[in-house]
């Protein structure tokens, strides 16, 4: 699993497919540019981005105070990928300055986020 909140962190995600490391450089330099470099994720404005791609990774979402049989996506995205692995991003709005975006092979994906 991977959490990533800003543009400086996009070194750290390896073993994922570059059509999804494209999505989350998208994602976290918005959230730079919004809400600022030095914004502390937690505390600050904004959110983060989520990148599941183990077996029990899921299981870390509830960790972060996200109930995965509880979340309905404000959207959700599919992303092919070069690998034949289809992704999928799904966007958790936790209130009108921060979300969450979690992205995750679709296989391993639970129902309520791809159905929502």
């Amino acid at each position: 699993m991977f959490k990533i909140s800003h543009v400086r962190e996009l070194p750290s995600i390896t073993g994922v497919p570059a059509e999804v490391v494209k999505v989350v450089e998208g994602v976290v330099s918005i959230l730079d540019r919004v809400y600022g470099p030095e914004r502390d994720p937690l505390e600050d404005d904004g959110g983060y981005v989520v990148v599941l791609h183990g077996k029990d990774d899921i299981s870390v979402l509830a960790d972060l105070g996200l109930e995965v049989g509880e979340l309905c996506p404000e959207y959700t995205d599919i992303i092919k990928t070069s690998i034949g692995v289809e992704y999928i991003h799904a966007v958790i709005l936790c209130n009108n300055e921060f979300s969450v975006h979690i992205l995750m092979p679709k296989e391993k994906a639970p129902v309520n986020l791809l159905d929502c």
